[in-house]
């Protein structure tokens, strides 16, 4: 057994038994620890048994929740944030189309509302363990030090064909899109362990910083790329004051950065972005996103997980036969919504994220006059260009099953409980200040 795997196996089986004996929240880290890591899908973890470790992971942190809720400092209900009852039904509406005759692939239809129940299922375990504002941050930087763990394996044996990195990622990222899709998602967090984290997080930021830009770098992507620049713009426009002078200045070092790590590659593939009339990919994209139109046309309501896929050979003719017949995606996160969960899908999935963005926009509005406050703000910005990011990198790959979505909604929730802890504070110590101010007797004249 190698050295990596048994320190693998230290952490988990180490996390799982202070989850149920000490701190749920343990859960939630060896969760993250399975996910950005997973043994079968790394050369260390060849020789492990396959004991679906993701499974044993989400049992712990259900069994850790029930066990030791009482060590618990907040109890925070769910339904108190806006995006969880539009979650909530748009789980129900996925399992209403699964169970009906509409779904047109039964067996796909019903694996992926599983994974969206399962998605809630963690939305709200992540908002019931990691609700005290210490263990919400440790959270955050887990996501970085999981980049961080790919990043090292890109760094450290890079496979790349025509061009784009393989084999690097999570079981539901495992290739360059999906990786880079993740990565954008999170990429803000990094600013914020950098310009307003403690000097251990400083630290850890600066150090990851290059390799986390390498490994977006080798994925390639150009969906991503135009998210990358999409989040730039929208950081400039939704700051203000010193915040804005802040991310301007992590966002030079960081073109800095890039332009010292860059290759020829990487701009030879995304030069042919603005040509994608020539790139046969692309096009298949386009006709891809045409042919999903006429779906949705003809099942409004949708047609189960995995629809286009499952109707492309009807749908994307000529792409299908160029390919000998293999069915195709959608390659786009929006028209694989309509297709798998039709128009009333796409209204409840709008709501979700609407809900998301407007905490998000009122929490930086309301910025507590605490010494925690700019960091609050900061976070805000990352968690709004983190899900921009992933949407727009989204419009050019089938994200809507991807984790890291729903994630970004459970961590806002969390974010807006610190918030209103910080606006208590702060509350509090006017108030003290004032009854300091009345107790001091009166100047004689």
């Amino acid at each position: 057994m190698s050295v990596r795997a048994l320190l693998w196996l230290l952490g988990f089986f180490g996390g799982a038994f202070l989850a149920v004996t000490y701190h749920p929240v343990y859960g939630v880290y060896i969760y993250f620890l399975d996910y950005y890591s997973h043994p079968p899908l790394r050369w260390w973890g060849q020789g492990l048994p396959d004991l679906r470790w993701s499974l044993m992971a989400a049992m712990v942190l259900m069994a850790a929740y029930n066990m030791r809720r009482s060590v618990l400092t907040y109890d925070l209900k769910v339904f108190d944030f806006p995006q969880t009852k539009w979650f909530a039904v748009f789980v129900i509406y996925a399992w209403i189309i699964t169970l009906s005759p509409l779904a047109v692939w039964k067996d796909f239809s019903w694996e992926m509302a599983i994974s969206l129940t399962k998605f809630y299922v963690l939305y709200c375990l992540l908002i019931k363990t990691a609700n005290d504002p210490k263990h919400f941050r440790i959270l955050l930087m887990v996501q970085l030090f999981g980049l961080m763990e790919w990043g090292w394996s890109a760094f450290e044996n890079p496979k790349r064909e025509a061009g784009r990195l393989m084999g690097v990622g999570g079981a539901d990222t495992l290739n360059d899109n999906f990786t880079a899709a993740h990565l954008v998602a999170l990429l803000p967090l990094l600013a914020v362990g950098l310009l307003a984290g403690k000097r251990w997080e400083k630290i850890a930021c600066f150090i990851m910083s290059p390799f986390l830009m390498n490994l977006f770098i080798l994925c390639n992507s150009r969906g991503s790329f135009l998210a990358l620049i999409a989040m730039s713009g929208l950081a400039l426009w939704i700051t203000r004051g010193v915040i804005r002078w802040k991310i301007i200045g992590a966002m030079a070092l960081g073109g800095i950065l890039f332009l010292q790590l860059v290759d020829p590659v990487f701009f030879e593939r995304q030069g042919t972005t603005a040509e994608y009339e020539d790139d046969g990919s692309a096009m298949e994209r386009v006709e891809a996103w045409d042919g999903a139109l006429y779906l949705l046309r003809d099942h409004p309501l949708g047609a189960g997980g995995g629809a286009f896929k499952a109707l492309s050979p009807q749908y994307i003719i000529e792409i299908v036969r160029n390919h000998d017949g293999e069915k195709r995606g959608v390659h786009n996160t929006l028209f694989q919504l309509t297709s798998d969960w039709g128009i009333p899908g796409l209204i409840m999935f709008t709501g979700f994220l609407w809900a998301i963005f407007r905490e998000l926009g009122r929490i930086r509005r309301r910025v507590p006059n605490t010494p925690g406050g700019q960091r609050i703000v900061l976070e805000s910005v990352a968690l709004t260009l983190g899900l921009v990011g992933i949407l727009v990198a989204g419009m050019f790959s089938d994200r809507l099953y991807g984790e890291v979505l729903y994630w970004l909604a459970a961590f806002t929730a969390l974010l807006r409980h610190t918030h209103t802890l910080e606006l208590k504070a702060e509350e509090e110590a006017a108030n003290q200040t004032e009854e300091t101010d009345v107790s001091q007797p009166a100047a004689l004249i």
